[in-house]
């Protein structure tokens, strides 16, 4: 797993520190890469669920394509209806950096039975930060923000995507 880190400078380090304490923190969940779900989007986009787990406000600055919010814990919403015939599809749990889609993941998993939950390695700050797409109201944004969460997990999302918060 650790082949897979590739720090670049400070903000890199730090990042790996935090994919690499989650996989400590919750070690019965998944981590999957922006690279293969970027991949999965692009080749078999029908086989991948993506749940938002952050707060509302938060998921309206922007969100990664075809994301359903489901609030910090998975109950803003119907999680089983949401997750209904999902079964075989790979169910990939994000936030702003990986912890709160760290937890839903393994809560899919250990309590709800789905083996293909995962969670985005770096949630939306590492998609951002690679320069993929985000999305607000059902379109590509031309100028990307993200919101930060606060001020000390900013520090792990390129200054210009950064909102005020």
């Amino acid at each position: 797993r650790l082949s897979r880190l590739k720090s670049t400078g400070a903000m890199g380090f730090f990042m790996d520190f935090v994919i690499m304490s989650l996989k400590w923190k919750f070690p019965a969940a998944n981590g999957i890469t922006t690279d293969k779900v970027k991949s999965i989007m692009d080749q078999d986009p029908k086989s991948l669920v993506v749940l938002d787990v952050r707060r509302k406000e938060e998921y309206d600055v922007s969100h990664i394509q075809d994301a359903v919010w489901v609030g910090t814990d998975g109950k803003a919403i119907d999680l089983d209806s949401t997750l209904k015939g999902s079964s075989s599809k790979t169910i990939a749990c994000y936030c702003s950096a990986g912890y709160r889609g760290a937890k839903l993941a393994e809560h899919l998993l250990v309590q709800k039975g789905f083996k293909n939950a995962v969670y985005i390695e770096g949630g939306i700050f590492k998609w951002a930060n690679e320069g993929r797409p985000l999305w607000k109201d059902g379109k590509v944004m031309t100028i990307p923000k993200v919101h930060t969460f606060n001020a000390t997990w900013s520090r792990l999302l390129h200054s210009h995507l950064r909102t005020d918060v």
